[in-house]
């Protein structure tokens, strides 16, 4: 099994817009959107991964890769959300993006 064929990664992003749809409108700081999108997207792939049979292991800190499936590591980068409710949003990256 490819964890990097598409189909898996449109299955993980609704499911992280199931959850940030309802908190991102309630969050006023770009850091922390950048924050909970990017944990949302670890935490999900990582259960996600491993319940169709592939085990992964999600970081535990900021300095280990964002998930590590068993042919190797793999980094996460969320660029941008397309919804109505960031249309004229523009908080991924910028200073604090050290990557």
């Amino acid at each position: 099994m490819n964890p990097y064929e598409s189909e898996h990664w449109r299955e993980i992003c609704r499911r992280v817009e199931s959850i940030a749809i309802q908190i991102l409108p309630h969050l006023n700081r770009k850091k922390i959107k950048s924050e909970v999108i990017s944990n949302l997207f670890e935490t999900l792939s990582g259960e996600y991964f491993t319940s169709i049979g592939l085990p992964t292991q999600v970081a535990s800190n900021d300095r280990e890769p964002d998930l590590t499936f068993p042919t190797g590591p793999c980094e996460i980068k969320v660029t941008g959300i397309d919804h109505p409710f960031t249309a004229r949003c523009k908080w991924m990256g910028g200073k604090y993006s050290k990557r």
